[in-house]
Formats: C-alpha cells, structure tokens, sequence
C-alpha cells in the first residue's frame, strides 16, 4: 500500500498538470469558482450527506445539539453555606384597604396607611366599576397622602380614579397597601 501512494499522488498531479489547461480542466475552474460563497445549505446536501467522519472533532458547539442528546458532566461539589439572615426582617405580610366612591364627574382621592410598627412595600387600586367612563388616574406610594423623596420610604398608599360626567351615578374602587412587620 505505501508503494502505490506515491504512484497514485504522482498520477493525480500529472492529470491535473494535463487537463488544467484543456477545456475540460477549465470548465470544471469555472464551474467552482462560480459557486458562491455560503451557498450551499441544507436544502443543496442529499440525506446523509453529512456524516459523523466529515465533521471535524471538537468543531460543534452544545447548542448544535437536540435538548438530552448530550450527556450530562458530573455534579459539581456543594456550595458554602451563606450567611445569617438578619434577625427578625420580615416576620408578617399584611394587606390593608380602603374604599372610596367617585360620583358622576367628580375625582375622588383615598389614601391607606400601615399600623403602627409596620413598613409599606406595595400598593395599588381596584375599581368594581366595569365601564370606560372611571379612569385611575393615581396609583403611588405616599407618607400620609404626600410623596416620598426619591430613594425614601413611605408609609402609606394613595390611589385617585376619576368619574367621566354622563357615566356611572356612583364608582366604587379600593386603595391597598402591603405591609410588612
């Protein structure tokens, strides 16, 4: 076999010394060269075109593979173990509510506050009314109806809706506050 490898490689370039400059030779330049590039794709190879042995090792990324087609690599070693949490941080989440009604064309404004020895972290406003005629037009954290500073804490929770004249004789909505001990 290792005789023939210089025989067969001499051929080869005898053969393609020969034909490179024939029309044959050419044609087949020409027809490479005009393929360009990025061309060919899934739609151009055959089924099983390409295989396991044409594909060079270690060229494919993880995300080149279906989902559980790759093996998964050993565990790794447990964590440390974080640190104490502060004491006493949040013991108890609360919710508190006030309801209000907005008359046919008025603005009505509620705000809802913590107990004592409770800080707020949330808030928001529901309306009961189903109609395009009462509009929220305040959903915000307050300290007793005026606004925190940036960056500060608040204490309580103001919502404003806004009844359309023509519409609903009467809106209902509620304010909620979560607080937390």
């Amino acid at each position: 076999m290792r005789q023939r490898i210089p025989l067969v490689l001499s051929a080869t370039a005898l053969a393609v010394a020969l034909l490179g400059s024939t029309p044959l030779g050419e044609a087949a330049r020409d027809a490479v060269s005009q393929v360009p590039r990025n061309s060919v794709g899934t739609v151009q190879l055959k089924r099983s075109a390409v295989t396991s042995n044409k594909v060079k090792n270690r060229s494919l990324l993880a995300i080149d593979f279906a989902l559980g087609q790759l093996p998964k690599g050993d565990k790794g070693d447990k964590g440390d173990k974080g640190d104490t949490g502060q004491a006493g941080a949040i013991s108890t989440v609360r919710t508190r509510f006030g309801s209000d009604s907005s008359g046919d064309g008025a603005y009505t404004r509620e705000t809802v506050s913590c107990s004592s020895g409770e800080k707020a972290i949330g808030g928001g406003v529901s309306s009961g009314a189903v109609t395009t005629d009462v509009q929220l037009r305040e959903s915000k954290p307050t300290n007793g109806g005026s606004e925190p500073a940036s960056g500060g804490t608040f204490s309580s929770w103001t919502g404003a809706v806004y009844n359309a004249p023509g519409g609903v004789a009467s809106a209902t909505f509620r304010v909620w506050v979560v607080c937390v001990t």
